[in-house]
């Protein structure tokens, strides 16, 4: 009974992890270490929409220009402490194909 009840905790516990794991195409928002330079890098496929100054840790919110952007990419040029999915803003969203 013991392990049943760890495997159910366990398996709600990784509910929320699974939905702050960043995934190909999806906005992320990664947070640096204290001091460094927000813009001083660039990774094809990724465009920085804002950071944000919490303390001395600049948050960066970074948006992908194609389906393919690999957010792990990504978190190694920059150095980030931590990388997390964001959720899309509205007004970011790229216009609907017309065919």
């Amino acid at each position: 009974m013991r392990i049943a009840i760890g495997l159910l905790a366990a398996s709600a516990l990784a509910l929320p992890v699974a939905g702050l794991w960043p995934r190909a195409g999806h906005p992320v928002l990664l947070a640096m270490p204290a001091g460094m330079a927000a813009g001083a890098f660039g990774v094809e496929g990724w465009r920085i929409q804002r950071i944000i100054e919490a303390g001395p840790f600049p948050i960066l919110l970074a948006m992908p220009e194609n389906g393919a952007s690999d957010p792990s990419r990504l978190a190694a040029a920059a150095g980030a402490l931590l990388v997390l999915a964001a959720r899309p803003m509205s007004g970011c969203a790229p216009a609907p194909r017309r065919t």
